[in-house]
């Protein structure tokens, strides 16, 4: 009986174990990064110290309450966590990006740790599901408390994604047709002769002009991550009539 107990409670500790694992994909890969959860996290907020390791755009559309912004890009990504940690009397750091598939926060860990940066860990559930538990101590397009009428929810998202097949189609029927990318990476070009070239900071006044002379918009980055926080600005001016190409330029020409 005692050995069938104990046969139970391992293929239960397996199970959990499996299903934590599904909930956290990436934890496999990263095994040596501490995590934190979103209640300790929340429990003791004021306690650590948050880095948004994201680009400086996506930080301004969505970011955690008190976070600063230090994308993990940045050459100064180390002295620059160095300072701040110095800065808050060595509190804790906890880096974080979008959800449970952004590898950009164990990337972060693992250069802080590599760098000799100590008392570091990894809120891996991301800054989405952060908004949807704790609204209050998110930043939504500059308000906090966030404004849950302008928080956008994957379906939403996945609504105005569409493919190359449709992206052209909509093309073909005169839509206006947007690269958003920074400079530096239009470096391979998609639709040269049919799109106009805006900066993704410049993006939502050029398409809301547009959408108000009734055109359809259709929008694309390098990889179909940035158009997601662009969607944040355009729900709240008011356009509707929009499509982001499915994986941005590298989703096109199939890297």
């Amino acid at each position: 009986m005692k050995n069938v107990i104990l046969t139970i409670t391992f293929l239960c500790v397996v199970n959990l174990s499996n299903l934590y694992a599904q909930d956290f994909p990436l934890r496999e890969k990263y095994p040596n990064v501490k995590t934190i959860s979103s209640e300790q996290l929340y429990d003791n907020y004021k306690s650590y110290l948050l880095i948004d390791v994201r680009s400086r755009y996506e930080f301004l559309a969505i970011r955690m309450r008190s976070a600063r912004s230090v994308p993990l890009g940045n050459e100064e990504f180390v002295a620059s966590v160095q300072k701040l940690q110095h800065s808050r009397s060595d509190k804790p750091v906890v880096f974080y990006c979008n959800g449970i598939t952004c590898a950009k926060s164990y990337k972060a860990y693992n250069v802080a740790k590599d760098s000799g940066i100590e008392n570091v860990m990894v809120y891996d559930a991301g800054i989405l599901n952060w908004a949807r538990k704790y609204p209050q101590q998110t930043t939504l397009l500059g308000e906090t408390p966030a404004n849950l009428k302008f928080f956008l929810t994957d379906d939403k998202f996945k609504s105005h994604l569409i493919p190359t097949s449709e992206f052209k189609e909509k093309m073909a029927q005169g839509a206006i047709v947007i690269d958003v990318r920074d400079g530096f990476q239009r470096i391979e070009k998609i639709f040269e002769d049919e799109t106009i070239n805006v900066p993704i900071d410049e993006a939502v006044l050029y398409a809301s002009r547009k959408s108000k002379e009734g055109k359809t918009l259709l929008l694309y980055d390098a990889v179909g991550k940035q158009v997601r926080w662009l969607q944040f600005y355009l729900e709240k001016a008011g356009v509707t009539d929009y499509y982001f190409l499915e994986g941005g330029v590298k989703g096109y020409l199939g890297k």
